[in-house]
Parts: C-alpha cells; sequence; structure tokens
C-alpha cells in the first residue's frame, strides 16, 4: 500500500483491513456481519456511497479502481466446535492488525491475537494460538487445516479488497489509455466476483473432508450478530458518524428491495 501511495508502485490489489490505517471511513467495511450475503454487498459496492467513497481517497493518495472481493472469513481452531459466541471464551484467535477485526473478537470472548499472516501457520502448528479467521480459498491455499481441527460458518466478516493505482500515474495516462485501465478493471471485478462464488462452493466442501464443519442455523447465527453489535457503536466516531449512518440506510434499502 505504502508503494502506490509513494508512487514507487503504480497498483496493487489488497484487503480493506489493512488500508482503513489510511483512511479510517473504511473502518465500516470491517464491521461485523455488515452484509448478510453477497448479493446484497455487491449491491452495495456498485452504489452510490461505496462509490462515494472510492472518490474520497485520493487524496491519500489512491485511487480505488473497483472493489474486488475475498469472500466471507469463517473460524478454525484446534480446541472445540465453535457454536456460539461463549464457545470462543478465553480462545487465543489470530486476527489481522485491524482494531475492528480485534474488537470483534475480544467482544466474542476470545482473546484477539493480531499476527502477520506469514507466522500464522507457524504459530498454529506450534499452538502458540488456538485458531484464526480467514475466507475458505486461504485457509484451503496455506493449508491452514493441517493445523487445525474445527471450523464454524460463521462468516464474522465480509473481506472486501480493493483495486489500487496511485492517482498521478492514473492521470498520466492518456484518455484512451485511462479508459482501457477501468473497462479491464471492471471485468476483473466480474470474474473475480464469478470465481470466488465457484471456489467458495469448492473449498467449503473440501474443508467438510479436513475438518470437523459446523453449519449454524439462523438462530446460531444471529446469536453472533447480536454479540458483535458493540462493535459499532465502539467504531462509530472513527468511522465518522454520517457515514456510517449514510452506509447503514442505504444497506438497509437494499435488503428491503431485495426480500
Amino acid at each position: 500500500m505504502e508503494g502506490v501511495q509513494l508512487g514507487t508502485i503504480a497498483q496493487c490489489e489488497s484487503s480493506l483491513a489493512p488500508f482503513a490505517s489510511f483512511n479510517s471511513a473504511f473502518y465500516a467495511f470491517n464491521l461485523p456481519y455488515l452484509f448478510p450475503n453477497r448479493d446484497v454487498a455487491y449491491a452495495f459496492l456498485d452504489g452510490e456511497t461505496a462509490g462515494q467513497m472510492k472518490e474520497s481517497v485520493i487524496k491519500d493518495g489512491f485511487r480505488i479502481l473497483e472493489y474486488l472481493e475475498n469472500g466471507f472469513r469463517h473460524t478454525t481452531n484446534s480446541v472445540r466446535p465453535i457454536k456460539a459466541p461463549a464457545d470462543l471464551k478465553g480462545l487465543k484467535i489470530r486476527t489481522m492488525e485491524n482494531p475492528v477485526h480485534m474488537a470483534t473478537y475480544n467482544a466474542m470472548g476470545a482473546l484477539a491475537t493480531p499476527m502477520a499472516f506469514g507466522e500464522l501457520y507457524t504459530a498454529l502448528q506450534q499452538k502458540a494460538i488456538d485458531g484464526q479467521e480467514n475466507p475458505y480459498a486461504n485457509i484451503n491455499s496455506n493449508k491452514l487445516y493441517e493445523a487445525q481441527k474445527y471450523i464454524t460458518d460463521n462468516g464474522v466478516f465480509y473481506d472486501v479488497t480493493g483495486f489500487f493505482i496511485n492517482p498521478d500515474f492514473f492521470d498520466s495516462l492518456s484518455g484512451d489509455l485511462q479508459s482501457n485501465v477501468k473497462e479491464a478493471a471492471e471485468y476483473c471485478k466480474k470474474i473475480n466476483r464469478e470465481e470466488s462464488i465457484k471456489q467458495d462452493k469448492e473449498y467449503k466442501e473440501f474443508l467438510k473432508t479436513k475438518l470437523e464443519f459446523t453449519e449454524l442455523t439462523d438462530e446460531q447465527r444471529q446469536a453472533f450478530v447480536d454479540a458483535t453489535k458493540s462493535v459499532y457503536d465502539e467504531f462509530r466516531d472513527e468511522i465518522g458518524a454520517d457515514t456510517l449512518d449514510k452506509i447503514i440506510k442505504e444497506l438497509a434499502d437494499i435488503n428491503k428491495k431485495m426480500k
């Protein structure tokens, strides 16, 4: 991210979880259970508020060409099945180095343990931590299941990523090239969504053969939602009250239209 901001590299793709340290309004995208499903997420990310937030980061040294995704993030551990927030009590769960993620797992009774992703597999192997949270794709591709026993499809966060480009570099391109870059980014978004949906299903079935899989009922899932509601108030000022209210209202409108 720093490379794009400084202009030493032209572009990158990154989760909005670390990006929020550059623009605190983006902590909103990391709130627990913000999006109930992909359809709502896609409608919001293609909508007015998310579009305005794209423009807001130009002053920070970034341009977001498109929002991409890495799926919903689920919890694994080596101690016990997680069927309710209370089952997380006292477990050391690795999170991203993101205050919203940490506060969320702490709110559920876990001991949130921020750690660089490169250190995660070894920490799980050595039992320095009990578990972690990641999308199915990351759990699969990095073989985290080898050091875990249980997985719960609690989907606490929806992992929105950004296709970033340095704004000065983008502005230096001719009009035709800018159009080509935007068109390529839009195509990238289309393929990303198609493949994410497809791979999520495949990885989920694979992980069922490697870990004891807990599939939550709607009632069980609601208990996780209720346990993490306080996180919204905790980060309201940092995100910006007006921004958060606008996001919540737009999501409510989208949910209403889709029912």
